[in-house]
């Protein structure tokens, strides 16, 4: 898979970022098609994921895309949550935080879910939630070295 907005370099950690400024109907189409792909590739090896998605540096969220992305992750819910272990969105701003954090109060997620705002709230959110995996815990820390860098 050739992806703009999924990194699988870090798997079973799914590294989900958008250098575009503005999500658009074309990206969300290839979000669509590629997180589909992920859900057949953990079906065929009978795998769960952890989702670690950056906005980090976005401003802001628009509403309309985090409505769209919602109603496509009703129609997977069955395979949402046979395969998604945990959801980490990390956000720098405070209104976003809350503003995902209400939003997920009315969506009810299908794994759990955490809102960071800091690297290292974030660090020890994974470590307080997988410390039992020490390959996730590598994987981590390789990609947590390139966060850093982008961020």
């Amino acid at each position: 898979m050739n992806s703009n907005i999924f990194s699988l370099e870090y798997w079973p950690i799914i590294y989900v970022k958008n250098n575009n400024e503005t999500l658009n109907d074309e990206l969300l189409e290839e979000y669509q098609k590629d997180f589909l792909k992920i859900l057949i590739r953990c079906k065929n090896n009978k795998e769960k994921v952890i989702l670690l998605i950056d906005i980090y540096n976005k401003s802001g969220v628009q509403m309309n895309y985090m409505s769209k992305i919602s109603q496509f992750h009703r129609r997977t819910e069955e395979y949402n949550k046979k395969y998604i272990d945990h959801i980490y969105i990390l956000c720098e701003s405070k209104f976003t935080k809350n503003l995902i954090s209400m939003f997920l109060t009315n969506e009810n997620p299908v794994a759990p879910c955490n809102v960071i705002r800091s690297l290292s709230k974030l660090r020890h959110a994974f470590h307080h939630n997988h410390s039992k995996n020490i390959k996730e815990h590598a994987v981590y820390e390789k990609l947590q070295n390139i966060m850093v860098e982008s961020n």
